[in-house]
């Protein structure tokens, strides 16, 4: 069975081709999903990094293997935004 974050892989994996990054609220994330995301994802940034060894961060992984990475996090307004990367390169339209 595939883990929660799976639904967010999938939701961005849909994203249409021209779209360069994504901005969700955390609340937006949590209906993608389906349930809460944990408290440390409301309090510690970390919880939001781009992680290569991602094999114990299944959330890193669900954004990263759909081919995007976090750009920014806003813990007091609960936003996070993802860019689309390229190999080596991110495209980022700000």
């Amino acid at each position: 069975m595939p883990g929660k974050y799976k639904l967010l892989e999938d939701f961005m994996r849909k994203a249409p081709k021209h779209v360069t990054n994504i901005t969700l609220s955390f609340e937006q994330i949590e209906l993608i999903i389906r349930t809460s995301l944990p408290r440390s994802a409301y309090k510690y940034r970390q919880w939001w990094e781009n992680q290569k060894n991602n094999i114990k961060r299944p959330q890193a992984k669900a954004w990263m293997d759909a081919g995007f990475k976090v750009d920014k996090v806003d813990l007091h307004g609960g936003l996070v935004k993802f860019v689309k990367t390229l190999g080596l390169f991110s495209l980022v339209s700000r």
